[in-house]
């Protein structure tokens, strides 16, 4: 089963926790969006950088949230059927910040909006407390198809400057073999 699947499932099953782990930051948070949306719930991310921010649109929610206690109270205070996708919290080895998801999963399990909270994480070094409450997905990588697309895509946003490179030439790139490379 796609990891894209495997996420869809969980929220359908109304799963709190849900820890993602993967090499494609960008790549996975669209795919949890065009998930959540397809359940009619909004996608916020966090991280220690920008605090909390509307993941369709790129506004700010709240910039000055960049601590996790902070952004998990804040997350706590809004009434709106959503997930929210924690970017950094892989790195809070504080046991406070850790009970304090744990305890804010469980009181979403029987709150109304829907909400859910995803830890996305570039590792599986998931804490001993809190890998026994997620749902852990190892987020698969860029299939064949979807490789050749983003390959696609950049022959097609720099072409400009590929005959550049080689003026008058019959510059043709071939997206298959950059595939057939990987």
């Amino acid at each position: 089963m796609s990891s894209s699947k495997q996420f869809l499932e969980l929220l359908q099953a109304k799963q709190t926790l849900i820890w993602i782990w993967g090499r494609d930051e960008k790549r996975i948070e669209q795919e949890l969006i065009k998930g959540a949306s397809s359940v009619k719930r909004l996608t916020r991310t966090w991280d220690c950088a920008d605090g909390i921010v509307d993941a369709i649109t790129g506004q700010s929610i709240a910039a000055d949230i960049i601590q996790p206690e902070e952004a998990l109270k804040r997350i706590d205070g809004f009434n709106e059927s959503a997930i929210y996708i924690l970017r950094d919290f892989q790195l809070i080895a504080d046991p406070f910040s850790q009970r304090k998801l744990l305890n804010l999963a469980r009181k979403f399990r029987s709150t109304s909006p829907a909400k859910a909270l995803v830890v996305l994480a570039g590792t599986n070094d998931i804490p001993p407390a809190i890998g026994n409450h997620a749902a852990v997905i190892e987020w698969d990588l860029p299939t064949r198809d979807e490789l050749h697309s983003s390959i696609q895509t950049i022959i097609k946003n720099h072409q400009d400057r590929l005959t550049a490179i080689a003026p008058g030439q019959n510059y043709n790139p071939s997206p298959e073999l950059a595939v057939d490379a990987v």
